[in-house]
């Protein structure tokens, strides 16, 4: 049966995980009403612009995106106040955990049955001397930083960016027609602007309602006609588009010959809805050439629909960053311990950490609230990044220490200094699911993941690459990709 010492330790910890949790939603809502409040004045712009040169008078649309921003702006400053609260309750929270963070004496609370993965740091250390009651004191000062694969930069919204390109690479997909050589090339074009990781996650998160329309190619010169859209329900207005779209292709050029087919499909379906039809359904690879030494007559061309979700009804972001880099796994505390001839000489502990923990500004980020001026006109770095360039606040954010040292010890030096840490305000759930996730969010990074070979040196330079799987290698992504291995995609 647990002792009371224990029920308070797994209450607040409990606590503090809420806390955490419900801080990153309103993060998360903060951020996607920042998006949505720049779509819509950018929408703003342009009707403002156009009825400038026009001299009209807004339209409904027009006031509806007026009335639009002002109630996002009224939801965004409710979105910032509960952020702001939230953020003050983890705080809270993370002060009632204080009593139980120090690993030397708490560690024994935690489920033995579960291993502790120890992520590296870099440290960057100091002997400096300072001044104190008029006398010498001298110190060592120890700063730390996180390693490059704590850190978590994903962004789960598609960029606007991204969204075109994903559009481009189905095009390609299905113009291929199932030919690998054209798959490839249409999958080295996403992987070259976004990386193998992101590119998966890209194709993973926009991609067609079905794959059922998918042509295959009878032989490598046939030409595949790609319609965005869903196959016209009514099968004869599918049936005169296909022939339309075929023979304007195979008469690309023939002024007669493209005014007969135009006729001939008004004539079926009368003017107002053949030209919706033609309009909409506008093959994007219209423009494709026929193979090298064939005319169009020789060519064998069908049409092929690609049922993409359109554009405008995706939550997008206009920029590829738009979130700072956090770090979610960081330990409560460090522990710094220094050794001489292999026997200790301190062990220290820093304050706590905070949680998230900043390692990069804002972009989303409005005028003033990341980085601003002081009165000398000195660029002024926001709180929540200041540990970076400040060692004060380092010390204050548990990412630095200074240790007070004696003659003995300034003079003999140190043989080596490790830092220590464990999360202490997570269970073996928590903890899971945060590495989970982390390695989930790399896996979707430009840069991928991968696991080094056994043996690899741990300081191998950013130039060696021996000992990596290439996770930017096209081809080879291309094969995990159709085997399942990046993502569950049809493809």
């Amino acid at each position: 049966m647990p002792d009371n010492d224990e029920i308070l330790f797994n209450n607040a910890q409990r606590e503090l995980a809420a806390a955490i949790r419900q801080a990153s939603d309103a993060h998360e809502h903060v951020s996607a009403l920042k998006e949505q409040l720049g779509r819509i004045q950018r929408e703003l712009a342009n009707f403002t612009r156009f009825n400038a040169v026009s001299n009209r008078e807004p339209t409904p649309a027009h006031k509806k995106l007026i009335d639009a921003e002002a109630q996002v702006r009224k939801d965004l400053d409710e979105a910032i106040k509960k952020r702001i609260t939230d953020k003050s309750i983890v705080g809270t929270r993370l002060a009632d955990f204080a009593v139980f963070t120090d690993p030397r004496k708490q560690i024994g609370k935690l489920d033995d049955k579960y291993p502790v993965l120890l992520m590296p740091v870099r440290l960057e250390t100091r002997f400096k001397q300072i001044t104190e009651r008029e006398r010498a004191v001298h110190q060592l000062w120890i700063r730390i930083y996180p390693d490059e694969c704590a850190v978590d930069s994903f962004e789960a919204t598609l960029s606007e960016m991204e969204v075109e390109n994903a559009i481009i690479y189905w095009q390609k997909i299905w113009e291929a027609g199932e030919d690998e050589n054209r798959e490839r090339g249409a999958w080295r074009s996403l992987v070259q602007s976004h990386g193998s990781g992101r590119a998966a996650y890209i194709i993973s998160q926009f991609k067609p309602a079905s794959f059922s329309q998918r042509l295959k190619r009878n032989s490598p010169e046939e030409i595949i006609l790609v319609s965005n859209g869903v196959v016209p329900a009514i099968q004869q207005e599918a049936d005169e588009l296909e022939k339309y779209w075929k023979g304007s292709w195979t008469n690309f050029g023939d002024a007669v010959e493209e005014k007969k087919l135009r006729d001939a499909i008004v004539n079926v379906l009368g003017s107002q809805r053949a030209g919706e039809l033609i309009e909409k359904y506008m093959p994007s690879n219209f423009l494709a050439v026929p193979p090298t030494g064939k005319k169009r007559t020789e060519v064998l061309v069908r049409l092929s629909y690609l049922d993409l979700p359109a554009a405008d009804s995706v939550q997008t972001k206009q920029q590829s960053w738009s979130q700072a880099p956090k770090v979610h796994i960081m330990p409560d505390r460090f522990v710094l311990i220094g050794y001489r001839n292999g026997q200790e000489v301190f062990n220290e502990m820093t304050l706590p950490i905070p949680v998230p923990l900043a390692v990069g500004p804002d972009p989303s980020a409005t005028e003033g609230e990341a980085f601003k001026k002081d009165a000398n006109g000195d660029m002024v770095v926001e709180d929540e990044l200041k540990w970076m360039t400040d060692f004060d606040a380092a010390i204050a954010k548990g990412m630095g220490i200074k240790i007070t040292l004696n003659a003995d010890q300034l003079a003999a030096g140190f043989d080596r200094i490790i830092a220590l840490g464990v999360r202490m305000s997570t269970d073996h759930t928590g903890g899971q699911a945060l590495l989970e996730e982390l390695i989930d969010h790399h896996h979707k990074s430009r840069k991928g993941f991968s696991i080094i070979k056994q043996g690899t040196p741990s300081n191998n330079t950013e130039g060696d690459t021996s000992g990596y799987l290439q996770a930017d290698d096209a081809d080879e992504s291309y094969d995990d990709l159709k085997k399942g291995k990046l993502f569950d995609i049809e493809t």
